[in-house]
């Protein structure tokens, strides 16, 4: 049996109210819905990534020095942990 003969043989208070759904939410709105959160997401991990290539560019530009070695271990670290985020983010959001 597939889905609408499925639903169609829910009583009719539960027909209803899945038909409410539809009309109240468009499938293609949801879909929308879902693209929009997606591209914020990458938009946001494309500051992210851009923010962090300042901070590498800064320590290349640094003398050779403790300091130095410390500004590009900071931005490997930080590269490492938004890309643990992101992995994290993708498991949440499925």
């Amino acid at each position: 049996m597939n889905l609408p003969e499925q639903i169609n043989n829910l009583p009719k208070p539960i027909r209803d109210y899945i038909h409410n759904l539809e009309t109240a939410c468009p499938a293609d709105l949801v879909q929308e819905n879902a693209n929009l959160r997606e591209n914020q997401k990458a938009l946001l991990r494309m500051n992210k990534m851009s923010d962090l290539e300042k901070i590498k560019e800064i320590a290349d530009q640094m003398p050779d020095s403790p300091e130095k070695e410390q500004a590009l271990q900071a931005y490997e670290n930080l590269k490492t942990f938004e890309q643990m985020a992101d992995a994290f983010d993708s498991i949440i959001v499925k």
